[in-house]
C-alpha cells in the first residue's frame, strides 16, 4: 500500500483588510454616509498640518455610482490614515486651470488610431 499522506502546514493567510476593528467600524460609518449621499466624496477636512494628496474624479453618466464613491472613500481613508490630507478634485477644479480650454480642445479633436 502507498504511504499515508503527509500533512502540509498551511501558511497563515495575510489579512486582506489591513485595518483595526475600530477602523473597520469607521469605514462602516463612512459607507453609510456615502450611501446616503454619494456626492459627499468631494468634501474634505481643511487640515493644514498634513500634506495634501489629490486625485481627480468626474462621473461620466450623471451622478456618482455607489461603487465609485465607496472606492474613493476608501482611498481617502487610507491616505488620511497614512498622515495625508486627501482631496478629490472634480471637473470644476480642472476648468479653473489656465490650460484647460487648450487641453480640452486638443483632446476633443483627437482622432483615434493616428
Amino acid at each position: 500500500p502507498p504511504p499515508p499522506p503527509t500533512e502540509k502546514k498551511k501558511k497563515a493567510e495575510p489579512n486582506p483588510v489591513p485595518f483595526t476593528p475600530d477602523e473597520i467600524e469607521t469605514l462602516k460609518v463612512m459607507q453609510a454616509q456615502i450611501m446616503a449621499n454619494p456626492e459627499s466624496i468631494w468634501k474634505f477636512d481643511d487640515d493644514k498640518d498634513r500634506p495634501f494628496i489629490h486625485t481627480f474624479y468626474h462621473p461620466i453618466h450623471g451622478g456618482v455610482p455607489l461603487e465609485h464613491a465607496m472606492t474613493i472613500g476608501a482611498w481617502k481613508h487610507a491616505w488620511y490614515k497614512a498622515g495625508w490630507n486627501p482631496r478629490v478634485l472634480g471637473l470644476k477644479d480642472a476648468e479653473q486651470h489656465a490650460d484647460y480650454k487648450e487641453m480640452e480642445e486638443s483632446i476633443r479633436t483627437m482622432q483615434p488610431g493616428r
